[in-house]
This record gives C-alpha cells, sequence and structure tokens, in this order.
C-alpha cells in the first residue's frame, strides 16, 4: 500500500503543480493579449497619455481580479491523498468504494487495535489494503492527472508570446516603443510617425515686410486628403529681446496638395515649423525686410530747344506724382512731345531700378552713388506713356505694389490755315478788288505766312500757280489780310483762282520741319459782267419765291385765325404761323443784305439791283413789323383771364396788321416783279418740305414706340406702321424728283421770257439735287423698313435743309436793285465829274483859232460819251433816268459847240457858249445825281437804323421777360432760396447770358455801333451789368440779379430811344441847322447828316442819357449812404 500512498501523494503534488501552472500562465497570456490589443490601438489611433493611462489602469485592474480569482486559489489548492483516491476511484469503476477506504485504513493509527474487535478489523483493513494493493497495481494511477486545462491555459500564453515575438521580429522599435507607451503611458514615448511633413519655405530666407507670407508645406509621407497640417510659429521685433509664444495655424490643402495659408507678418524675424498628426518638420528661420517702393516722385518736364530759338516761352511743369501707386502718379497736364521729361523719385531702401512700357519714352535710369536711394529716370517724350517701375534688392525682393507713372502728350500739331474772307466760294467779275483775309493759327508759333494763287481753266482739272506771297509771321494766330484785285493776277473769264491760306510753324524736331499747310482753296469763279448779273438777278428771283411763301403763310394764318374766331376755338397755332411770317421776313431781308455784300465785294453797289434791295428791304421790314404787331395781338387774345371785350378787339386788331403785312407783301411782290411760275415753284417747294416735316414728326414719334427692336420683334401694328411710313417717304421721293424736273422745265419755259426767274429757279433746282432731297427721302424709306428710324430722321432732315435751301435759293430778288442803283448812281457822278473836269479844260481852249479841229474833236468825243452815259441812266431805274435829261442837253450843247468849230468860219464865242451852257447842264446832272445818292444813302441807313432798333427792341424784351421771371424767383421773406428756385435761377443765368453774347454779337458785328464812342461805352456799360446778373444768377442771389438786370435793360432802351425818331421829345431839336443843299462831292445831306446809321445827333441824345443815368444813381447812393445802407 505504501506504493499506492507514494503515488497518490505524487498526484496530489502534480496536480497542485499543474493548476498553479495553468492559472499562471492564463493571468499572463491574457494580460500579454491586453497590452499586446491596448498597443495596437494605440499604434493605430494614437492614443494620448491619459487615455493610455486609462488602458494601463484597465489592464492592472483586470490582472488583479484574475490574480484573486485564479491564482491565489491555485495556491491555496493542496489536495490530500484521500483526495486523490476519490477522483481516481470516479475514473476507474473498479477501484470504486476500496482505493479511498484502503487508503483511509492505511493511513489510520496502529494503536487502535488492541482489542479482539480490532485485531478483527486490522485484519479486515489488511485485506482491504492487500485487495486494493493488488488492484492498484495494474491500475495506472498517474493517468488520472489532466494536462488540458493547463494546456488551454498556456495557449493564451503562447498566443502573447508569439505576438510578441512576431512583432519585435517585424520592428523592435515598435515593441519597445508599444511596451513603453502601454506600461509607462506618462512617457513622451512616440510611435514612429506615419507622415513626413516638409516646409516648402527655404531656411534662413528673407521676405518683404508688410507682405503676406504664404506658409506652404507638403506632406512627403502619408498624404491623403484628410490629412491635416499645421504651422507652428513665433514672432520678435528687432527691439524684442525674447520671442513671442508659440501660435499654431491650421492650413488649407491645395487642389496641388500643398498645404497653405496667408500670414500678416510685420515683425523682423519668424520661427515656424510645420506638423501633422505626428509628424513635424524641422524649424525654418525667416527675416524680414521692407519691400522695395517709391517715398516720393516730382515730375518736371521741359519743353523743347526749338522754342528757345523762336523766343516761345513755354514754363517748366513740374508735378508731385506720389509714390507712384495711386491716381496722383498720373501726370495732370498733357507734355507737349518733344519735351525732356525727368522723374526724380527717393526709394526707401536701395534697389536698382528698371522699366518698361516706354513706348512713348526713350528713357534711362540714373541712380546717385552718394545717396542709392535717389533715382532719376530721364527721357525725351514721344507720345503718351506709362512707364511701369521695377525695384529690385540684393534679398530678391521687389516692389509690393505696382508702381508707375502714366502722362499724355500734345502733339506740335501742324498749324491751320483758313480763308475766312471770302466766307464762301463765290463769282467775280474780271475788275473784282475786295479785301482777302486768312486766318492762320499754330498751337506755338508761326514763322511764315501768305496766300497762295493758283488758277484753272474751264473743264482743266491742272492748276497754274499765279503768285505765293509768304512773309514772317510771330505769335500763334495771325490774321492775314490784303485787298486783292483779280486783274493783277492777270486772269480771265471762265477761269477759276484758287485762293489758298498758307502757313509755316516753328516746329524743328530732329531736323524734320513740319510740312508747309494751305488751307482748304476758296474758290473765286471768273465771270463776265452778263453772267455776274444774272447771277445777281437770280439771287433776287430766289427772295421774290421766299416773299411768296410768305404771302402763302400769312394767307393760312389770316385763314386760320378766322377759323378758330369762328370756331371759338383758340390755341397756339395761329401765333405759331404768324411766328412763321415774321422769321420768313426776316430772312428776306438777311438774303437782301448778303446780296448786298457781294456786290459789294464785286464793287458792283449801287446799282439798279442795289435800289430794288433796298427798297424791297424796306417794304419786307414794313411787314416784319405789322407780322409782329399781329403776333403781339395774337397773343393778346390768348392771354389767361383776358376779357371777351379785350380777346375781340385784340383778334380785330390782329386781322388789321395781318391785312397791312398783306398789303406789304403785295407791294413787295409788285417790286420784285414776281410772277405765277416763280410763286407756283415757291409753293410747290414749301408744301413738299411740309410734308416731309410731317414725315419727319411720325418717325420720331413712331421711334418712341420701336427703338431698340429689331422688326421681327415688333407687333404687327407698329410693323404696319413702319411700312405705312415708309410707303409716304418713297412717295415723298418720288415728287421731290418730280419737283426737281418741274423746276428744270419752267427754268427752261423762263429763260428767255425772264431770265432773272430762270436763274433763280436754276438755282433752286441745283440747290434740291445737290441736297439729294430725292436719294435722302429714298433712304430714309430704306431705314424705316429695317427700323432704324434715327437714321431715317437724319435723312429727313437732311432732305429739308436741303429743300430749305432751295427755297432760299428763291429768295434773292430785292436788296440787290438799290445796290445796283447806288452803283450806277456812282458811276455817273464819276462819270460826270469827269465830264466836268474835261469840259472846264477845254472851254479856255476853244478861244485858240489854231486849235479849232483838236477841240472839236474833244468836244464831239464828251457829247458822244455823255450820251452814252445818259442811255444808261434812263436804263438804270427812276432815280437814275432823272440825270439823264441835263446829261442829254449837255450833249446837245457839246455838239451843237462841235458844229461850230467845224465850220469853215469857226464862231468860237457861239462855241464857247454852247460848251459853258453844256457845263451847267452837267453840274445840273452831278447835283441830281448827288441828291439821288443822298437819298439812296438815307434810305439804307434808315433802314440800317431799323435793323440795330429791330435787334435792340428784341434784345430789350428778352431782357424784360428775364426780369419778369426773376423776380418772381425772388425768395419770400429773404430767405434762403429753395432748391427749385436755384435751379430756376440758373436756368435763367443761361438765358441772360444769352442775351449779354447777342449784346456783345452787335457791337462785334455792327461797324458803325463800334465806331461810335458814345455806343460802344454804352455797350461796354450794359456787358458789365449783364455780366454782373449773369453772376447773381449763377450764384442765386436774386435780388442782386434784379439790380443789374433793370441797370441793363434801361441801358438798351436808351440805346433805342436815342436811335429813335421822337422829335417831341428830342431835347436838341432847337440846336440842329438848317438843311443845306448837297456840295459836290460830299455825299452828305444836310444838318443831321441823314445818311449816317448813328448820326451825330443819336449819340448826343445816348450821352444825355447816360449822363442823366449816372445822375440818377448818385442821387440813388446819396439817399443809402444816408439811410446808413453801405452800398458797393
Amino acid at each position: 500500500m505504501k506504493h499506492a500512498l507514494g503515488q497518490l501523494e505524487q498526484i496530489a503534488h502534480r496536480a497542485r503543480q499543474l493548476l498553479l501552472l495553468g492559472e499562471g500562465m492564463f493571468v499572463v497570456g491574457v494580460m500579454l493579449c491586453a497590452g499586446i490589443v491596448c498597443a495596437t490601438l494605440d499604434w493605430w489611433l494614437r492614443f494620448p497619455s491619459l487615455v493610455r493611462t486609462g488602458f494601463l489602469v484597465a489592464i492592472l485592474l483586470a490582472a488583479t481580479h484574475l490574480v484573486r480569482r485564479r491564482v491565489l486559489p491555485a495556491i491555496r489548492f493542496r489536495p490530500t491523498v484521500l483526495d486523490v483516491a476519490f477522483r481516481i476511484e470516479r475514473r476507474n469503476p473498479h477501484l470504486q468504494g476500496r482505493l479511498a477506504s484502503a487508503v483511509d485504513f492505511s493511513q489510520q493509527s496502529p494503536s487502535l487495535a488492541t482489542s479482539v474487535e480490532s485485531s478483527t478489523r486490522d485484519q479486515l483493513t489488511q485485506q482491504v489494503i492487500d485487495d486494493v494493493d493488488l488492484s492498484t497495481e495494474a491500475t495506472e494511477l498517474h493517468k488520472a492527472l489532466r494536462f488540458g486545462p493547463t494546456c488551454k491555459h498556456a495557449t493564451w500564453l503562447v498566443i502573447g508570446i508569439t505576438l510578441l515575438s512576431l512583432v519585435g521580429a517585424l520592428s523592435g522599435n515598435l515593441l519597445r516603443v508599444g511596451a513603453t507607451r502601454v506600461l509607462m503611458p506618462w512617457s513622451d514615448t512616440r510611435w514612429p510617425a506615419r507622415t513626413e511633413v516638409r516646409a516648402l519655405l527655404a531656411d534662413e530666407s528673407v521676405h518683404a515686410k508688410g507682405v503676406p507670407l504664404a506658409l506652404r508645406a507638403e506632406l512627403s509621407r502619408g498624404d491623403n486628403e484628410d490629412e491635416r497640417v499645421w504651422a507652428s510659429y513665433r514672432v520678435k521685433d528687432t527691439a524684442a529681446t525674447t520671442w513671442s509664444s508659440w501660435t499654431e495655424v491650421l492650413l488649407a490643402r491645395q487642389p496641388d496638395g500643398v498645404y497653405e495659408r496667408l500670414l500678416e507678418v510685420s515683425t523682423d524675424a519668424v520661427e515656424l515649423r510645420f506638423l501633422s498628426h505626428d509628424n513635424e518638420s524641422e524649424l525654418v528661420h525667416l527675416a524680414f525686410v521692407p519691400a522695395p517702393s517709391i517715398v516720393s516722385a516730382a515730375f518736371e518736364a521741359l519743353p523743347p530747344n526749338y522754342l528757345e530759338t523762336h523766343g516761345v516761352v513755354v514754363e517748366t511743369f513740374t508735378q508731385s506724382l506720389g509714390d507712384g501707386t495711386n491716381d496722383s502718379a498720373f501726370v495732370e497736364q498733357p507734355v507737349l512731345e518733344g519735351s525732356l521729361i525727368r522723374v526724380r523719385a527717393q526709394l526707401n531702401v536701395p534697389a536698382e531700378v528698371s522699366i518698361a512700357g516706354t513706348e512713348g519714352f526713350d528713357g534711362t535710369v540714373f541712380i546717385d552713388d552718394a545717396d542709392p536711394t535717389m533715382v532719376l529716370i530721364e527721357g525725351v517724350a514721344r507720345g503718351a506713356a506709362k512707364i511701369q517701375v521695377r525695384l529690385h534688392t540684393h534679398f530678391g525682393l521687389t516692389n509690393r505694389n505696382d508702381i508707375g507713372f502714366a502722362f499724355e502728350t500734345l502733339p506740335d500739331r501742324p498749324p491751320t490755315a483758313a480763308i475766312i474772307e471770302p466766307p464762301n466760294d463765290e463769282s467775280f467779275v474780271v475788275d473784282a478788288v475786295f479785301p482777302l483775309k486768312g486766318e492762320l493759327q499754330d498751337d506755338l508759333g508761326l514763322a511764315q505766312t501768305g496766300f497762295e494763287f493758283t488758277a484753272r481753266a474751264s473743264n482743266v482739272a491742272d492748276e497754274r500757280v499765279l503768285r505765293t506771297e509768304l512773309k514772317p509771321a510771330t505769335g500763334v494766330l495771325v490774321d492775314e489780310s490784303q485787298q486783292l484785285s483779280l486783274a493783277s493776277l492777270g486772269v480771265s473769264a471762265g477761269e477759276t483762282v484758287l485762293v489758298r491760306a498758307v502757313a509755316e510753324d516753328i516746329y524743328v524736331q530732329d531736323g524734320v520741319r513740319h510740312p508747309r499747310v494751305l488751307s482748304a482753296p476758296r474758290t473765286l469763279r471768273i465771270v463776265s459782267e452778263e453772267d455776274f448779273e444774272q447771277q445777281l438777278r437770280s439771287t433776287l428771283a430766289s427772295v421774290r419765291r421766299e416773299v411768296v411763301r410768305t404771302d402763302a403763310l400769312q394767307a393760312r394764318a389770316q385763314e386760320s385765325l378766322v377759323g378758330k374766331i369762328q370756331t371759338d376755338q383758340r390755341d397756339q397755332s395761329v401765333a405759331k404761323e404768324q411766328a412763321e411770317v415774321s422769321e420768313s421776313l426776316v430772312r428776306h431781308a438777311e438774303s437782301l443784305a448778303t446780296l448786298g455784300r457781294r456786290m459789294q465785294r464785286n464793287g458792283r453797289e449801287g446799282n439798279e439791283l442795289s435800289q430794288i434791295a433796298l427798297e424791297a428791304k424796306a417794304v419786307s421790314e414794313a411787314a416784319r413789323a405789322a407780322s409782329e404787331e399781329a403776333a403781339q395781338h395774337i397773343e393778346s387774345s390768348q392771354a389767361p383771364g383776358a376779357s371777351p371785350e379785350g380777346v375781340a378787339k385784340a383778334e380785330q386788331d390782329a386781322k388789321g396788321a395781318q391785312e397791312e403785312v398783306r398789303a406789304n407783301l403785295e407791294a413787295l411782290v409788285e417790286l420784285l416783279d414776281r410772277d405765277a411760275d416763280s410763286w407756283l415753284a415757291r409753293r410747290r417747294l414749301e408744301e413738299l418740305r411740309e410734308r416731309i416735316e410731317k414725315l419727319a414728326t411720325d418717325t420720331s414719334a413712331l421711334a418712341s414706340r420701336t427703338q431698340a427692336k429689331a422688326r421681327d420683334e415688333l407687333s404687327a401694328e407698329d410693323r404696319a406702321a413702319l411700312d405705312a411710313l415708309a410707303t409716304q417717304q418713297r412717295d415723298a421721293a418720288t415728287d421731290a424728283d418730280s419737283l426737281l424736273n418741274e423746276l428744270r422745265e419752267r427754268q427752261e419755259a423762263t429763260k428767255k421770257i425772264d431770265p432773272a426767274l430762270a436763274r433763280a429757279l436754276e438755282r433752286a433746282a441745283q440747290a434740291a439735287q445737290k441736297g439729294r432731297v430725292r436719294e435722302e427721302m429714298e433712304q430714309a424709306a430704306e431705314d424705316t423698313e429695317d427700323n432704324r428710324l434715327t437714321q431715317a430722321g437724319e435723312a429727313e432732315q437732311r432732305a429739308m435743309n436741303a429743300l430749305a435751301q432751295a427755297e432760299q435759293a428763291l429768295k434773292d430778288a430785292g436788296k440787290l436793285r438799290a445796290e445796283e442803283l447806288a452803283r450806277v448812281l456812282e458811276s455817273l457822278i464819276a462819270s460826270v465829274e469827269r465830264f466836268i473836269g474835261q469840259t472846264e479844260v477845254v472851254i479856255p481852249k476853244l478861244l485858240e483859232v489854231a486849235a479849232t479841229e483838236t477841240n472839236a474833236r474833244s468836244v464831239g468825243v464828251i457829247s458822244q460819251n455823255s450820251r452814252g452815259l445818259a442811255g444808261e441812266a434812263r436804263t438804270a431805274g427812276r432815280a437814275a433816268s432823272r440825270v439823264a435829261a441835263p446829261l442829254e442837253r449837255a450833249a446837245e450843247s457839246l455838239s451843237a459847240s462841235a458844229s461850230l468849230l467845224r465850220k469853215e468860219q469857226p464862231n468860237l464865242t457861239d462855241a464857247s457858249a454852247a460848251a459853258e451852257s453844256a457845263l451847267v447842264s452837267f453840274k445840273e446832272a452831278l447835283a441830281l445825281a448827288e441828291a439821288a445818292k443822298e437819298r439812296a444813302q438815307a434810305e439804307a441807313a434808315a433802314e440800317k437804323r431799323e435793323e440795330l432798333l429791330a435787334k435792340y427792341r428784341e434784345l430789350l424784351e428778352r431782357e424784360v421777360a428775364i426780369r419778369m421771371q426773376t423776380e418772381r424767383s425772388v425768395p419770400v421773406d429773404k430767405n434762403a432760396p429753395t432748391r427749385r428756385e436755384q435751379v430756376e435761377l440758373r436756368r435763367l443765368g443761361v438765358a441772360q447770358t444769352e442775351v449779354r453774347t447777342a449784346v456783345a454779337g452787335i457791337l462785334t458785328d455792327e461797324e458803325t455801333v463800334a465806331k461810335s464812342a458814345a455806343f460802344s461805352d454804352m455797350h461796354h456799360e450794359i456787358d458789365e451789368r449783364l455780366a454782373s446778373a449773369v453772376d447773381a444768377l449763377s450764384k442765386a442771389r436774386a435780388i442782386d440779379a434784379l439790380l443789374a438786370q433793370t441797370e441793363g435793360a434801361q441801358g438798351i432802351a436808351d440805346i433805342i430811344a436815342a436811335l429813335g425818331k421822337d422829335e417831341e421829345e428830342d431835347p436838341f431839336a432847337e440846336q440842329k441847322a438848317p438843311q443845306e443843299p448837297a456840295s459836290s462831292g460830299s455825299g452828305a445831306g444836310g444838318g443831321g447828316q441823314p445818311s449816317e446809321t448813328i448820326p451825330p445827333l443819336a449819340e448826343l441824345k445816348l450821352i444825355r442819357r447816360m449822363q442823366q443815368s449816372i445822375f440818377d444813381r448818385t442821387l440813388q447812393l446819396d439817399a443809402s449812404r444816408a439811410n446808413g445802407v453801405s452800398i458797393e
């Protein structure tokens, strides 16, 4: 039994060992696996130390728990032999119930077997023991030990050891780091980085201060779209001794994979590094210095040298350009091309300077050796330039902002030349002598000026130079003038003289001068006397045509007035029609004045045509005055609040004035010898123009609906309107062509009957043809169909202008007769004076017997010439025909004297007496001619005065109207004017400026007014008052403007009163000298010189009124001072 007990004891000891070993391996294996799992999670997720500490605590708690539940029980496990026997019995059925008893019996004490029972029990016990002993010998008791649980627990340890061995084999560092991070979570041990961040900024690099710095980095390993990169930086200024704290900013991932962020840096140094979640870059050191820039710059432009050579003073222009980055870098004033440009710049730091974009500027950069921050850019301006400046420092830095300097240039333009007198191309007779005036201008200075004369024969394109006249000139504006005698050019009728003004300026640049400049030619067509007269009469015929139109207008205005009265419908249309009549009558006078100037340039003033023109002008002025009176009455009848009686009276007065207009127009028709052909042609032109004017109105109205739309975008109604309008325009084009043909036909029909009318019709046709009326209307129709109504309107306007020009061509008719009369009278006077001189010379010789035949021939020549002059006088018109009778008597007397001298026995005494009688007749003819001339001059002067009075009256009405409107805009209770009142006052200021300009225009245009000292001084006084009114209105000072307007209006009224003929108010009436007969060659009338436009009496009356005005103002000043009012 000892052997069995020994085996059982051994089994109990080994069972305890196996249990303790298995539980220990289990706990160690589980702990290893838990540590490996935590390390794996930490490697994947990079837990912070706090989490890792939690893991470690959890592992320790689990280990403690396992030790308590498993290891400690295993240690306390101590199985007995009996326990082993019971376990073996359960596994070996043949030993069940026997082995445990045997073991128990064998372990009992021997002292218990003293009695018989004990002996018997001992025997039985021994028998059991022996029996069990025999049974155990055949049984392998050690197989009762179970190694499975121990091996199962060892698996955890094997797994843990295997994982550790595998990680250690792959990376001992990972094993070390993992063990450290799990077992010592408080340590700073880190896993090997999965990413690698690299800075894209060079270490120790220099950057511009104040320029946003691009923090740029990239991941050279572990880059993915979800990865984040930070920049950690600190800064330090030069004045600071320590660095600032570290600051982290997150960078943004760019599409190219680079991480970037802009950082505003204003310090001198920065240290930074880039961080990923598990990596950081090397530390980068950056330095910051100011970016190169311009602190200040100054621009200087020196004029070209050639200006100084010619004594032209142009000041050097300078301007501050600032730092070159804003609007101040643009030179405000353009510089002259060729000027030397200098730009002086002060830099903030030394830098290399380069310029670009200098196409119009040949620039060179100079850097001051003594002060590298001082830079000079110098060059010649060849044109407008924009200089781009680039600054480079030795650190490689460039200017932060674009730096540029720009300037505009003004070229030294070639001079301009223009012929201003004669104002238009004209026809002249061969012996014409007239003023030739050219205006030559240059922007800097003229060197030579003059005229070039060329001639061109009829139907020949080539020109031949007649002469070129140049002379030195100075200044920028030269009025070159001379009296041109066409005879001195050696031209004949049928040729064309082209006159050009010539100018050369002082420009010299690099040895190159501007070419000589010629003006547009003024074409002077040389015509014969007959052709010239035909042209004048054609002009008069055009005036006749215009008078017919005016008569038609007046008739329509009368009908309109009567129709409005009958229907009791009153509107502004009648006043507008009457105003058209007045405007038409004004145009008559203008046309006649133009005709007179043309005749004057040709030396043909004073002939019959001139007289007709003067008389026609007088009639036209009377008609205009009556028309204006009618217009005033019509306006009075339409005035708001007018009583029925007042309206009826005004309408009756208007009708009377209109009748007076018609009567004057009829007289004008008779004076101009108007015929049906002229009248009908004028009416056709007028009707066509009015049709086109209505079409233009319809076009404008339709354009407001269809503007900026394509035709297919329009409604059907608008397209139909366009088509209808285009049809009407084409009809007007057809009618225009028909009218032009009709004018041509009428011209041919009246060429022999009435050459003047034929010429007028020809001029009208030429104006319509030159104005391309038919083509313009066809173009208007095409534009209308395509909905280009703006262009259509312009074409219609051009057509209307052409028709108006055609109408204008039929206006010129009246003034030529009066001027022709003056010319004839002048010629008569000159011829008669020559005859008187010849007769006075020959009379003493008649008593000389030896020279009888010679004297007879001389007397006969004078007689023959006087007869011819008498014939010319008879055909020159009523005024000149009265001179014909004494001339014929003188011719008869001289003829008788010549007959007496040719007798075989000459009667010298009777011949001398007959010559004396002829001399008396010549003097009588001279007196009649001078009287006729004086009357013509007086009528011309009176007409001129009437023209001046009409102008002054119109200006006075306008000024009074402006004053009344100004008075209505005076603020109530002297408060500040409202915005509306300010706008109204400024608008009145514009109207006041127009009146002032018109008043000044009279002084400029009217030579007679300018030559009169009194009238000139009054004009200057009025101009000062109106200028004050304009200034006050522009500043919205209504009261000051009223004072100035009152004084200005009073000045105009004084001029009107001085030019008037009111004898009752004439304070100098008693001082007039009695009228004396005209003396030979004086050309003046009696006292008061009525032939003058502004007679001395008018000047005296004006001076008296000026003195009275000064006296009144002095009294007002004294009264104001007495009341304590300060007047400036």
